[in-house]
């Protein structure tokens, strides 16, 4: 059983996709988009997993919390989690950039991966070994650009918590991972590829 965060489009969406191909039952969050989440949640179905679908603003605890909660009552356990759901920079210059447009990309991106990682550790408890935990970061991590401090602070901060994280897990059997995808052509990178 699998968790994608951001599972309705782009990398999440094509994660989902894979994991389904492969057997795995899926459990599909989005943040608004529920009509993309509806039509991904039908591609998987046509693989003959289970499914759900619930809406998660991963930088709400609470959220994080009940989605977690309650996709773990419904299949028993969840077995992976893949951290992916983020925003894109502001593309401002920091002496420009009001704080709540910092808030907004850091709570979202590296707060996001803490209460969804968070959870899925607390839930798992004792039954840790054989758990997976992929977290997908950016290139952002490593190369910084220009107007996007905070959505390159976010990233270099997921990269190390990451780290840290799998040291933590090591000696319980629980794989960590951090994928750092570069530009990728998804919709939320569309306007900067045109």
């Amino acid at each position: 059983v699998a968790l994608i965060t951001g599972s309705d489009s782009g990398i999440g969406r094509a994660i989902a996709e894979a994991f389904a191909k492969e057997g795995a039952d899926v459990i599909i969050t989005y943040h608004s988009d529920k009509e993309s989440a509806q039509k991904v949640e039908k591609r998987l179905k046509r693989e003959n997993v289970k499914t759900a679908l619930y809406q998660l603003d991963v930088s709400d605890e609470t959220s994080v919390r009940q989605v977690f909660n309650s996709a773990h009552k419904l299949f028993g356990k969840i077995d992976i989690l893949v951290s992916n759901a983020g925003v894109n920079g502001s593309n401002i210059p920091v002496m420009e950039m009001e704080t709540d447009t910092f808030d907004k990309c850091i709570k979202t991106n590296l707060y996001g991966t803490f209460f969804c990682c968070r959870q899925f550790i607390q839930l798992k408890k004792k039954k840790l070994a054989g758990a997976k935990i992929i977290i997908v970061s950016s290139i952002h991590e490593e190369v910084c650009n220009p107007g996007n401090a905070d959505y390159n602070a976010s990233k270099g901060g997921i990269r190390n918590f990451s780290k840290s994280l799998a040291l933590e897990l090591a000696a319980k059997g629980v794989c960590v991972n951090n994928i750092a995808p570069g530009m990728i052509l998804t919709p939320m990178n569309q306007e900067a590829m045109d």
